[in-house]
């Protein structure tokens, strides 16, 4: 993270976080700043991104099933195609964000009623 962090801040010789197809899944990334991390088809189930800072981040494909996004900071993310069912999504900020293909919750005939 503190070469990510050196990057943002445009750092010569640093990079961003590039974490794609990596397995992250139930760490506590709480309040990070992972603005422009490539995270494609991560998986990132039951992890805390609790207040994180994900703009302009590379979401594509990747599985945050049961993630806490709680007052993260989605602006501009990339999330075409991800997986979110079971997200926690409250309060976060999705503004710009593209979530085409995206999965957000299933629609199970068998609980829900027939309108």
């Amino acid at each position: 993270m503190h070469r990510h962090d050196a990057y943002l801040r445009r750092v010569t010789g640093d990079q961003r976080a590039l974490l794609n197809f990596h397995d992250l899944s139930e760490l506590n990334l709480s309040n990070a700043n992972l603005r422009e991390a490539k995270l494609t088809s991560a998986r990132l189930r039951h992890i805390n991104l609790d207040g994180a800072t994900l703009q302009d981040a590379g979401l594509f494909g990747a599985d945050l099933a049961g993630a806490s996004l709680r007052a993260a900071d989605l602006t501009q993310a990339d999330l075409r195609g991800a997986f979110l069912k079971g997200a926690d999504l409250t309060e976060a900020k999705l503004i710009r964000a593209d979530l085409r293909e995206g999965t957000l919750a299933r629609y199970d005939a068998a609980r829900s009623p027939v309108l």
